[in-house]
């Protein structure tokens, strides 16, 4: 019984995600350990229902039958992303301290934030069938 359609709560969880990892960046020092565990129970707290509005998004806009491989198209991209985040966060760890890192995650969140942005139109309730996304496969 959430407010908004899909895309806005997507929108709006994906925008908090990427507020509090950015805040966490100077946090991370380790200065305030009381600061920066409120943030990241504040960010995990965010996680769940982000995912679970994503998964939501791809149930609705996969045309039938291509649920599952959505499904698998977003654990696949989840996974390439997270290594390829992995490494840039592990570069800028070794070059800016700890703070790097967040900053590697704060824009890999708001790039995620900007597709959702740009998609609005695809992603909404009352978008046309004919503007769902097509099956990659046969």
């Amino acid at each position: 019984s959430w407010r908004g359609n899909v895309a806005q709560r997507l929108t709006v969880l994906l925008a908090v995600i990427v507020l509090v990892t950015a805040a966490m960046a100077p946090s991370a020092d380790l200065s305030n350990l009381f600061a920066l565990a409120v943030l990241l129970m504040l960010n995990g707290a965010n996680c769940a229902p982000a995912f679970s509005n994503i998964y939501l998004t791809a149930q609705r806009v996969a045309v039938p039958g291509a649920v599952t491989e959505s499904y698998a198209w977003l654990s696949a991209g989840t996974m390439v992303g997270a290594a390829i985040g992995s490494a840039l966060a592990g570069v800028a760890i070794n070059q800016h301290g700890a703070g790097g890192g967040f900053v590697v995650a704060t824009i890999g969140t708001a790039v995620a934030l900007a597709s959702v942005v740009a998609s609005r139109h695809v992603l909404s309730d009352d978008a046309a069938p004919s503007r769902r996304l097509v099956a990659t496969g046969s």
